[in-house]
């Protein structure tokens, strides 16, 4: 998974939570797009995170160290722009 695709990946989750209302017009659609951005955060973005990982080739060590916020920035970028 390359960068592009990357991107292609979450900007097509935000898209699909914001027209998943018009799907179900029946229901209420403040209810329906919090579900689906609740799906999103703890399933879509997630598994979108573990096969850049992957792809990276980066450990479990190195994502963590990756989110921390000051340090975590430079090791990131400096990991990110390898490949």
């Amino acid at each position: 998974m390359n960068l592009i695709n990357y991107w292609l990946l979450v900007i097509a989750g935000g898209i699909v939570v914001g027209l998943l209302p018009q799907a179900f017009p029946g229901t209420n659609p403040d209810e329906v797009r919090w579900l689906g951005f609740v799906v999103c955060m703890l399933l879509y973005i997630p598994t979108i995170a573990i096969l850049r990982m992957r792809y990276l080739k980066m450990s479990w060590k190195e994502f963590l160290i990756g989110i921390i916020p000051f340090y975590g920035t430079q090791h990131r970028f400096r990991r990110l722009l390898e490949k």
